[in-house]
């Protein structure tokens, strides 16, 4: 398999994209294409004794900032990396295009120079998010603030087959975001997607899931439109990081907490004592919809770059 990676994309890049992709091609053996300032990937990977055996470098002499304007800078910036990249993937050089940079630059080139499977008018991103029961896939994440009914029918019939294939889960349960479990319950639009979504053939819905119970996992596919599902991703990481900075405060407020929390026996032996914390949400999307994959990874500060598979 070749990757194509964005080495300009995210936070900490070059540095944290090299990481990555040299710890990916050692423990994979995968091919990778980077595409960003040669000059500046290869002085970074000098100065960190990084190695580039694998890489082939491929040299762009423009960037994509996060401030810039999505569809503007993919029309202007031609030499970016991400329009290089995406162009790359377009032609068959590659099987997959990696970048941590800008969201909106992503999904635009993508739809613009990708473009989409026949018969998906919008692709979605989706990512994996850890729950009680099991990891459940929550499309769309904040590409399609708004959506029509049947766009959120693309959106299950996509989650589906990625979790049957990608996750290996026979028959994914899929579930309506909505501020009830009832069918009468949520927007016109909403009513209208759930009867859609009862007569779409090739998926096995399930009906409305209320928020709270979202993070029980007890569904494999969670759909709904960008802004709800950006709020659930964000309000779940918010959660998850206010948790485990109240565990860290309780066991560090006396004396034996910070005993218990500084010994590794006792605090191996009071670990089934303790509540669990969830992993963090993967910082991985994919853009459902495409004829060839377009990953959208997450590198920030910091952290230690990680290959998204």
């Amino acid at each position: 398999m070749k990757i194509i990676v964005d080495m300009m994309g995210g936070d900490n890049a070059p540095l944290a994209v090299l990481e990555g992709t040299a710890q990916a091609v050692k423990e994979y053996g995968v091919q990778v294409i980077g595409v960003g300032s040669e000059e500046l990937v290869r002085k970074t990977a000098a100065e960190h004794n990084i190695p580039l055996d694998g890489i082939e470098l491929v040299n762009c002499t423009e960037t994509i900032e996060m401030c810039d304007e999505p569809a503007r800078a993919i029309r202007s910036k031609k030499d970016s990396s991400i329009v290089v990249g995406l162009n790359l993937l377009k032609e068959g050089k590659g099987d997959a295009f990696v970048s941590a940079g800008s969201t909106g630059a992503l999904h635009v080139g993508a739809s613009l120079i990708v473009r989409t499977l026949k018969g998906v008018k919008r692709p979605a991103l989706a990512t994996m998010v850890p729950a009680k029961n099991k990891a459940y896939l929550l499309l769309d994440c904040g590409a399609n603030v708004e959506c029509r009914p049947e766009m959120l029918a693309a959106f299950a019939v996509m989650g589906s087959c990625y979790v049957n294939k990608v996750e290996g889960r026979t028959a994914p349960t899929v579930a309506l975001a909505n501020n009830g479990a009832e069918e009468s319950k949520g927007t016109p639009m909403l009513r209208e997607a759930h009867q859609l979504l009862k007569a779409t053939p090739g998926i096995r819905f399930v009906g409305n899931i209320e928020p709270r119970d979202v993070p029980n996992g007890d569904v494999d596919v969670v759909v709904c439109d960008g802004f709800t599902g950006n709020v659930i991703l964000k309000l779940t990481e918010g959660v998850a990081k206010m948790l485990l900075g109240m565990l860290k405060e309780m066991f560090l407020a006396n004396l034996g907490g910070k005993i218990t929390a500084a010994h590794p026996s006792w605090a191996q032996s009071s670990r089934s004592s303790r509540p669990t914390a969830p992993p963090r949400p993967r910082a991985s999307r994919t853009p459902s919809g495409r004829p060839r994959s377009a990953w959208r990874t997450t590198c920030a500060a910091p952290c230690r770059a990680r290959w998204m598979s």
